[in-house]
């Protein structure tokens, strides 16, 4: 879990972020936990001016559905951040990148 601004690896995201959103490019974020999920979100969020996809468990399928919809255009959120119930059953092939952040 993060443990803060200060975690070496959102460091990295925050970092990362700006290249991604100029090149345009999709990048998919699988964290283990909600909580991790929550702190990523808000931390990219309030850094970037610009919004985070999420997926996770609790969200309704309508919800699910979505949020990947919205990540999935061109002008949507560049970053959908997901625990491991994005994992499957989902078609990512758009995305630039996997970031593993902190899997089981």
């Amino acid at each position: 879990m993060p443990s803060g601004p200060e975690d070496p690896r959102l460091k990295w995201i925050l970092m990362q972020e700006p290249g991604w959103f100029k090149r345009g490019e999709k990048m998919l974020i699988f964290v283990h936990s909600r909580e991790a999920l929550e702190i990523l979100k808000r931390e990219i969020e309030r850094t970037s001016f610009r919004r985070v996809a999420v997926f996770h468990e609790d969200l309704t399928p309508a919800a699910q559905d979505l949020e990947v919809a919205q990540f999935a255009q061109t002008e949507g959120p560049n970053l959908l951040i997901s625990t491991e119930a994005g994992g499957e059953g989902r078609n990512f092939h758009f995305c630039r990148g996997l970031v593993l952040f902190d899997l089981p």
